[in-house]
């Protein structure tokens, strides 16, 4: 944390500043524009924080677009780059100001940030906030869910970890890796932040110059050696990075040699590079909910509040509403059955549905899901339980019923029941031609093709079939569009967690089991992945199959837990 200086940990070490090096239309690059806003209040309104604005120049040679160091600057290396829009007095260099040397560049008012500073100063902003800080060594990821200050479990984890991500016990994430940084921090004073595409000492090898606020000195750098885990300082390096700094920056020595800069102290930080860009999604890991936030790179400082802002997005959608917790009623499928609340409950199922197939109007999936309530009910089966959650203040005697969440479970039995299927088509073709429909697909000829599909489709064999735990279907998860990205499915599933888990205990037959979901894959497997569900089984439906021209596939997903 803040205060500490390791190989591993790069905050200290950076520069810190703001030059955008996301590509054009990535989510990267957004990150990058959202961040702006934020360091240039803190530059205007918060001196105390470390940040200060400084005229930034880029130089560019159009040698380097093909080097290691050219292809991972090459949005600074554009005559024309995306931000050039967001940040301050963006201009054109000229020829005179580039020499010989260089063959574009640009400059702009930027940010550089004093680490020493804008650190500690986060840590008392976190603290006004009532924030705890707590040390502790980690074997695995879930473990920081058994550390929270109150004694609790806590109900989601946030996964900054950046280079340890690698080996931490429930990431090892091995699309990490090291580059490389060592600088020189002097306390010669350039007055502009400056930066090259490239050397001529070595791809890996770059030019950059920028200087801290309050008296912080000038960091000179650099460079970016990828793989490279070596902390000791290389002597030669420093050298070559002093020169290169002297002659993109004459004022830094007054027009005098390297041995003229005032040395402060030599640095080296590894950068938390992750091959295939920054993760930031969510993930259950052990029944707890873990945003992760890492593998920022050499950008993370530039990228910190759009990053920010996009975890705590996945963190709201993850953590439990205690506001909605009050309003989610258990409910078997016998007492349903009985209840007023039937009608609503496969209104709004049907509702879900439609809304869900109109996003995917290839499919040809029309009408209802559920042509009658006492369709709802026998497709949950005897032994299901369902849990409804209601808009707050809808259950009140004078208001409707307002369902905005549902989802249940029972045993897995794992059988297609489309027999039934077939015959409510034959009762609906039957009416429908009666109505003097003339439909392509409600004909006896497809009910005739139908039947036979099915006998082909044959049962579906999972590839962890020889797991004999104990498995759970969960059915029928629905969230109203106007309450969705609110966490409202990931509370349902951690009562349906809850409940599977009750029933399995009372068993006495063992701890794990495993909840299954079956579901259309053009449509809900990206969901249920980043649920942490896995495919165990797959069976495409062939065109013509419940009216679908396209034809579709069904997944059988699973996903193990264990009885606390």
């Amino acid at each position: 944390m803040p205060g500490d200086y390791d190989i591993e940990y790069a905050s200290p070490w950076a520069g810190a500043n703001y030059w955008p090096i996301s590509a054009a239309g990535t989510e990267a690059s957004e990150w990058d524009k959202n961040t702006w806003p934020e360091l240039e209040d803190l530059a205007r309104h918060h001196p105390e924080s470390g940040v200060h604005f400084q005229d930034t120049e880029i130089c560019n040679r159009t040698k380097d677009v093909n080097t290691v160091t050219g292809k991972y600057l090459a949005e600074k290396l554009k005559e024309e780059p995306w931000y050039k829009h967001i940040v301050p007095n963006f201009r054109q260099l000229s020829k005179e100001r580039l020499g010989n040397e260089y063959d574009n560049g640009h400059a702009f008012t930027s940010v550089c940030i004093n680490t020493a500073i804008y650190l500690p100063w986060l840590v008392s902003q976190c603290l006004l906030k009532g924030v705890v800080f707590k040390r502790a060594n980690l074997v695995h990821i879930s473990d920081a869910s058994k550390i929270h200050h109150s004694g609790r479990k806590a109900d989601v984890v946030v996964n900054c970890t950046g280079l340890s991500a690698r080996k931490l016990g429930g990431v090892e994430d091995q699309n990490m890796m090291p580059i490389r940084g060592q600088t020189v921090l002097v306390r010669n004073e350039a007055n502009v932040m400056c930066s090259t595409s490239g050397t001529d000492d070595g791809e890996d090898e770059v030019c950059y110059l920028m200087q801290r606020a309050a008296g912080g000195g000038t960091l000179l750098g650099g460079s970016y050696q990828r793989g490279n885990w070596d902390s000791q300082l290389d002597p030669s390096l420093a050298i070559r990075i002093m020169k290169r700094a002297v002659d993109l920056c004459p004022a830094l020595t007054g027009g005098k040699g390297i041995e003229h800069l005032d040395i402060i102290r030599h640095g080296v930080g590894l950068r938390p590079y992750r091959q295939g860009g920054t993760r930031i999604e969510t993930e259950r890991i052990d029944g707890v909910w873990t945003v992760h936030n890492y593998g920022h790179g050499g950008f993370g400082y530039q990228a910190s509040y759009g990053c920010s802002q996009k975890a705590v997005e996945l963190v709201g959608q993850a953590l439990p509403d205690e506001a909605a917790m009050d309003h989610i009623e258990r409910i078997s499928i016998k007492d349903l059955a009985e209840s007023p609340k039937l009608n609503p409950l496969w209104e709004f199922a049907n509702h879900a549905f439609t809304h869900s197939s109109q996003r995917y109007p290839e499919l040809g999936f029309e009408g209802k899901r559920f042509e009658q309530p006492s369709d709802f009910v026998q497709e949950m089966g005897p032994d299901c339980v369902t849990f409804i959650q209601y808009a707050p203040g809808s259950l009140k005697p004078d208001q409707a019923i307002n369902i905005i969440a549902t989802a249940g479970c029972k045993p897995w039995d794992g059988a297609f029941k489309l027999d039934e299927r077939v015959k409510r088509m034959r009762e609906e073709r039957k009416a429908r031609e009666m109505a003097g429909a003339n439909d392509e697909f409600y004909t006896k000829e497809h009910e005739d093709q139908l039947a036979q599909q099915i006998e082909k489709l044959g049962p579906m064999t999972h590839s962890d079939e020889e797991d004999k735990v104990p498995r759970w279907e969960v059915m029928t998860v629905c969230v109203h569009p106007e309450w969705q990205k609110q966490g409202l499915a990931n509370i349902l599933l951690e009562r349906v967690v809850g409940e599977v888990s009750s029933q399995v205990k009372a068993l006495g037959k063992g701890t794990d089991f495993k909840l299954m979901v079956r579901i259309l894959k053009e449509i809900n497997e990206k969901y249920w992945l980043s649920k942490g569900f896995k495919a165990v089984g797959e069976k495409f439906f062939e065109p013509g199959l419940f009216g679908s021209p396209t034809g579709f596939h069904v997944l059988d997903m699973s996903r193990d837990h264990r009885v606390d």
